[in-house]
């Protein structure tokens, strides 16, 4: 066995040791977007097959942007009878127009049972919940067109053999929201507003809406989750106009209300010059919505962030980090130094944070990411590793000794946590 052959069988081997250890299998839904050309399963190449001999062979599969639905061809039930359909995105012609066509496996073969012509390009979204409460679940696209901000939602479901459109609107983002039938929170920014979709005397309509900030000019970080009072809610977190941020919490009472009281209650929060997102640092699965609050007695202005839970109605007490959007962390701050220890950055390295007593000027700690390349190429003493992921080494360097300031490793690991959309450990 030569050298390349040899390689190549560990490299099998190995495949085959993690697969079977992690439970890993290749799902039919990847298999054609991962693999070039691809190596389809019998099943999908059926669906292939069917969908060539329908169109001809000049078309081509569309894959969503985002959302659930990831691929030209998702496998779910939606006539309900336990198996699943093939929902088939896909362009053909001149113009190149996006249809949805949905195939049914009739034994004998994939038949089509349900077709939509669009007058789109793209697909933004792909989603499948059940909105109209019949037990099934229905399609929710966002169609998306050449001009790029322009999008339109179509609601539409398999209805005795044709596939049928519930509703349709304009649209800049949407999301779904509980557990059983669903709701769609739908954001219209052109129009500084939100809106709840749902089922109503036999149809998918508005049920409530709400004004938005009018100054939003793009959305951060959209999320689906609760507010600390059991409430869904939809946390929104924007850039303005004014290259300030702000955050929006879209709350859903049992009764399909729709309130977005930390705008209506005149910026309860205000606006904040740093780009962070909502994020559940305490670990309870409900996201606390961010305040800046800008540091005294430091030469760069560096911030405090103030991170609140929110039932709907009120805010709790705060926690107090220093966090840094840049490099994607926030640091727990330690009770003890809440008014004796600020924050600068370091004058030849803006991504080394320093730690400094306010009256004396002393630096205690620095601290900085790094990625791995950086640190293993380190040559000064001192720094130690508190995060580790693939991409980043997060670590602190003790710069006096200051028994009255000073953190234990311990006490550094559980303060120190990486920053993203939801937040929490390496």
């Amino acid at each position: 066995m030569d050298e390349r052959t040899k390689k190549f069988t560990a490299v099998i081997l190995c495949l085959a040791v993690l697969i079977t250890v992690c439970g890993c299998s290749f799902k039919e839904s990847s298999i054609e977007d991962l693999m070039q050309p691809p190596q389809l399963t019998a099943s999908r190449k059926q669906i292939r097959d069917a969908l060539t001999s329908l169109v001809g062979s000049a078309y081509q599969l569309v894959s969503p942007q985002s959302g659930s639905g990831f691929s030209g061809i998702n496998l779910t039930d939606l006539d309900g009878d336990g198996e699943n359909e093939a929902v088939c995105l896909y362009t053909a012609g001149s113009p190149a127009l996006v249809n949805v066509a949905v195939l049914k496996n009739e034994g004998s073969g994939w038949v089509k049972i349900g077709h939509f012509a669009s007058d789109a390009t793209a697909v933004d979204r792909l989603e499948f919940c059940d909105l109209d409460g019949s037990g099934v679940d229905d399609i929710v696209i966002g169609f998306g067109y050449l001009t790029g901000s322009d999008h339109v939602l179509q609601i539409l479901k398999l209805d005795n053999g044709s596939l049928v459109s519930l509703h349709q609107a304009m649209y800049n983002r949407f999301v779904t929201v509980g557990e059983e039938t669903k709701r769609l929170v739908v954001l219209n920014t052109a129009g500084a507003s939100a809106t709840l979709l749902g089922m109503k005397e036999g149809a998918i309509r508005s049920l409530s809406s709400v004004p938005m900030d009018s100054r939003a000019q793009s959305i951060l970080s959209l999320q689906t989750a609760k507010t600390s009072g059991g409430l869904a809610a939809v946390y929104v977190d924007s850039q303005l106009d004014n290259q300030m941020y702000t955050t929006e919490v879209l709350v859903i009472s049992a009764d399909d209300f729709l309130e977005n009281r930390l705008f209506t209650a005149e910026h309860m929060l205000g606006d904040r010059p740093n780009a962070v997102k909502c994020t559940d640092i305490n670990g309870d699965g409900v996201p606390e919505v961010p305040q800046a609050v800008a540091m005294t007695d430091t030469e760069n202005t560096a911030y405090f962030t103030y991170w609140y839970s929110f039932d709907g109605s009120g805010l709790s007490e705060p926690t107090v980090t220093f966090t840094s959007a840049s490099e994607q962390f926030y640091f727990l701050y330690p009770e003890k130094w809440k008014k004796t220890v600020i924050v600068s950055r370091d004058e030849k390295s803006e991504r080394t944070i320093r730690f400094v007593k306010r009256r004396t000027g002393e630096a205690l700690y620095s601290l900085r990411a790094f990625t791995p390349a950086e640190y293993a190429a380190l040559t000064e003493n001192g720094w130690q590793t508190i995060i580790r992921s693939t991409d980043r080494v997060i670590a602190v360097r003790t710069e006096q000794a200051a028994p009255d300031s000073a953190l234990t490793a311990d006490e550094w690991k559980a303060a120190l946590h990486t920053y993203g959309e939801n937040g929490g450990k390496v």
